[in-house]
């Protein structure tokens, strides 16, 4: 969607200085008003589309859209769906690709060429539908990676599934299997254990995200059934709440950063805090390190573990769909 005036306004009167003048000048007259005028109504004084003496329209509403786009690109995208409805003005300047080209991620152009599951994922009538289309998981590459976008903040999630870890006897299907998903999983298959006294998954991921700091996330479910192999001669429990011993995650990244933590599956055992509930059905997600991004565009490696002793004791019943990488503050 192109704006009027856009190509104008921000070759000769849309530089960030500019806009700041104009903005403060408005102000400026708004005080000036507001000290002379001291009857004046408090609804009318301080408006976006308030009037002068002479009856012409004053303020922020009073900028060319192509300016106020402009405005907008460095806000939030929360704050656009906000102030689109200001007036009619801001209303058009919320749909200028201007805006949502800025709330898009650096290398959207790569992730929408790598997208399976729209196919294609283009075209798309202006940067504002890609934006929304992104709030929704996609899947890349081969479907075991999946990725969005916060809808408020823009913040970029990402999901790799368990297809991608390395599992300790993994391949063999007396101790563990691959079941069809169910109960909002977020990718088609999940690892499930059948028999373990040893469970250990670790995982590589190579990664390229915007400035800021994520968490690494498990994605667990305690099914809590009994084993639904027949062939085994084992005496395995199921997977409850009663375990006591606590899983050791462990995240590392090629520049140098390390994060080590002890938590218990056992989600009511009061040495620790409740893990994050999410959709419902059970699965909770485990946060497993966290990790900061210095530098956008480049590519971060992480190494990331989850070892669970079980002390002698055979069990099954654990289900493992991946991990969750967000922006912490989410």
């Amino acid at each position: 969607m192109e704006c009027e005036h856009s190509d104008k306004v921000i070759g000769d009167k849309c530089s960030m200085s500019g806009i700041k003048n104009r903005v403060f000048h408005f102000a400026e007259d708004d005080d000036d008003d507001n000290e002379e005028e001291e009857e004046e109504e408090e609804g009318d004084a301080g408006t976006m589309d308030g009037y002068n003496d002479e009856g012409k329209s004053r303020g922020l509403g009073n900028l060319p859209a192509g300016c106020i786009a402009l405005i907008l690109a460095y806000t939030s995208p929360w704050d656009v769906a906000r102030l689109a409805l200001v007036n009619r003005t801001f209303g058009e300047a919320s749909g200028c690709d201007l805006v949502w080209e800025n709330m898009l991620p650096f290398n959207y152009s790569e992730v929408v060429s790598l997208a399976t599951n729209y196919r294609p994922l283009a075209p798309y009538n202006s940067k504002r539908d890609l934006y929304h289309l992104l709030c929704k998981q996609i899947f890349l590459q081969d479907g075991t990676e999946g990725y969005w976008l916060d809808r408020a903040t823009g913040g970029v999630c990402c999901t790799i599934s368990a297809k991608k870890f390395t599992i300790v006897r993994g391949d063999d299907a007396k101790y563990w299997e691959w079941l069809p998903h169910n109960m909002e999983s977020r990718f088609s298959e999940v690892a499930y254990s059948k028999a373990a006294v040893l469970v250990e998954v670790s995982g590589v991921f190579n990664c390229s995200l915007p400035q800021g700091r994520y968490t690494l996330s498990w994605r667990l479910q305690l099914a809590g059934v009994q084993p639904i192999s027949r062939e085994r001669h084992l005496p395995v429990t199921p997977y409850t709440l009663e375990h006591t011993k606590p899983v050791i995650f462990r995240l590392a990244t090629n520049d140098g950063q390390h994060a080590d933590s002890q938590q218990y599956l056992n989600c009511t055992n009061k040495l620790q805090g409740f893990p994050l509930l999410r959709g419902s059905h059970k699965w909770l997600e485990f946060d497993g390190g966290e990790f900061q991004v210095e530098h956008e565009g480049r590519s971060l490696e992480l190494q990331f573990s989850m070892t669970e002793l079980h002390a002698g004791i055979w069990s099954s019943g654990l289900l493992l769909d991946g991990i969750v990488i967000r922006p912490s503050q989410l």
